[in-house]
């Protein structure tokens, strides 16, 4: 029976040119036993296949990405499945020869136990470094389309691979601290819960504590805001795992015998240094950027540039500026139902988004909108009241909802209310036959948003309580208007325009006008329109 050594059998001595060179080759080995391990492989298929999911399915939305949450979804998908991966497998790998009983033999090799723990080390740099290939590879695949808003910048690219290295490396210390089996899945689960559980709660103090895992949501708000109004420091992110990296691997060295004094002192320089940027991560945001995030919500006309298109303004940050055609091709489907005078009046479009209040549990609210400083800021920019559009675009529940919120300035001549607005009447069976018209996606939305609120319409805006509201007999008038011919029913709309869209006008007058049947329109009614319907 062959006994293994004792720690103290080992001595610490310098690693020769021939220790370098069995390192490396035991190096070699493992990493290829990492990247081919089942474990490792099913994360590959999983983050390939989550990443394939949105163009399988042809989601719309997909089509209008916004860099900044590219950058974050793809941090947080290649920490888990890569980084979790490589917790489990280096874990296993290490606790390999206890599990096997080979210990023993493995002790009278040529390596001492914590070079082979260096060897452990050094197999997870070719799985990050594939990772960082993912990483930049997926991110230039979006960045290519045109509609893409924003840019991820080197260094944020960066923190993905590198928090997949800090778990990696996070497993082989374990394995020198247990050998149980379930304790790299344990690990990896209480990661999960810790991270997801920081988009949700937060400190009463406002420090970002979740700043301290190896990859953080940040915060969450109802629709995405703009990079600038963003507080991701992923610049001091990245060298929190770069020094928590090396001083996880020093520690583990240590804990594997290697206890020389140049050792040491580079674990308490990274101790020190891990604290520091951990202690600048955790930090409230800043008083300015708070400031900039109240004057996006309530007065963003200095945050935005504006182009003029014919008679119709278009405003919105920087970074969303490729949207605006895409916004006019709604605007114009609009238009082009409504008589000429109509559509020569000056109109605006402008981007809004709930900046000031994050969500999370104690921490965030949907906000009343700022109309009255709305209005003033439209006012002072020399434009009339604006129409809402938001900072998500692309799906056909995002179409329909700008051409309704178009629609609905241009037959009320209404800015956005404080709370959700109901219209009422003929009002609502115009404004919802102009939407319908701005395009096949904006009808398929309102087919999408039916299904959703079963018999009513409700169409909140910009993570704010304003929106507008149709009821049921208004939708149920709006299909027999659509199963008249388009210049059947153009020409009857154009024959009682003012009359179709005067407060005053109820449904069934509006029904008598275009030549549809009284009968459709059901008899429940709606204590917000009251006599309208």
């Amino acid at each position: 029976m062959i006994e293994a050594p004792t720690r103290s059998a080992f001595p610490v001595r310098a690693m020769t040119s021939a220790d370098h060179a069995a390192v490396l080759a035991l190096g070699r080995v493992e990493a290829i036993r990492l990247l081919r391990h089942p474990v490792m492989l099913g994360a590959f298929l999983s983050l390939v296949a989550a990443w394939s999911l949105p163009a399988l399915l042809d989601d719309p939305a997909d089509a209008y990405p916004i860099m900044s949450e590219v950058n974050q979804s793809v941090q947080l998908l290649t920490a888990f499945l890569l980084g979790g991966a490589a917790l489990i497998v280096s874990h296993l790998a290490v606790i390999r020869d206890a599990h096997h009983r080979s210990e023993a033999l493995v002790s009278v090799l040529v390596l001492d136990p914590w070079q082979r723990i260096l060897a452990h080390l050094l197999a997870l740099v070719p799985l990050a470094l594939f990772a960082g290939l993912l990483v930049v590879v997926r991110v230039a695949v979006i960045g290519a389309n045109s509609n893409a808003v924003g840019s991820v910048a080197a260094y944020e690219q960066a923190v993905g691979p590198f928090a997949v290295l800090l778990l990696g490396a996070g497993g082989v210390l374990l394995g020198r601290l247990t050998t149980l089996t379930v304790t790299g899945p344990l690990a990896v689960a209480l990661l999960t819960v810790a991270t997801l559980g920081s988009v949700f709660f937060a400190p009463g103090n406002g420090l970002r504590l979740q700043a301290l895992l190896p990859v953080t949501y940040g915060e969450v708000f109802v629709l995405p805001i703009p990079a600038t109004l963003a507080d991701r420091r992923d610049d001091w992110h990245l060298l929190y795992l770069v020094t928590a990296t090396v001083l996880i691997g020093i520690v583990t060295l240590i804990v594997s015998g290697y206890r020389a004094r140049w050792v040491k002192a580079t674990a308490v320089a990274a101790a020190v240094s891990v604290g520091s940027v951990a202690w600048i991560q955790v930090l409230p945001i800043d008083s300015s950027l708070t400031a900039a995030r109240a004057v996006a919500t309530n007065e963003p006309s200095s945050q935005q540039v504006c182009e003029r298109r014919l008679n119709v303004t278009y405003c919105a940050w920087p970074e969303f500026r490729p949207w605006i055609d895409s916004w006019e091709r709604v605007a114009r489907g609009v238009l082009a139902r409504v008589p000429e005078e109509v559509a020569a009046r000056p109109l605006a479009v402008r981007q809004r988004v709930n900046a000031a209040h994050p969500l999370g549990l104690g921490t965030g609210t949907i906000s009343k909108a700022p109309v009255v400083s709305w209005s003033r800021d439209d006012e002072r920019a020399g434009i009339p009241p604006a129409v809402i559009a938001e900072t998500a675009w692309g799906s056909p529940e995002h179409r329909f909802g700008l051409a309704t919120r178009f629609a609905y300035a241009v037959v009320s001549g209404k800015p956005p209310a404080v709370n959700i607005a109901a219209v009422c009447g003929s009002q609502a069976l115009i404004t919802l036959w102009l939407a319908v018209g701005a395009g096949v996606s904006a009808s398929a939305g309102l087919e999408q948003l039916r299904k959703q609120g079963g018999g009513g319409l409700f169409l909140t805006t910009a993570g704010f309580g304003t929106g507008i509201a149709f009821t049921y007999p208004a939708i149920v008038l709006l299909q027999a208007l659509l199963e008249l011919p388009v210049d059947v029913a153009q020409s009857k709309i154009d024959a009682s325009w003012a009359q179709l869209v005067e407060p005053s006008t109820t449904l069934r007058q509006a029904a008598v006008s275009l030549g549809l049947p009284v009968s459709r329109i059901p008899s429940v009614g709606d204590s917000r329109c009251g006599a309208n319907e």
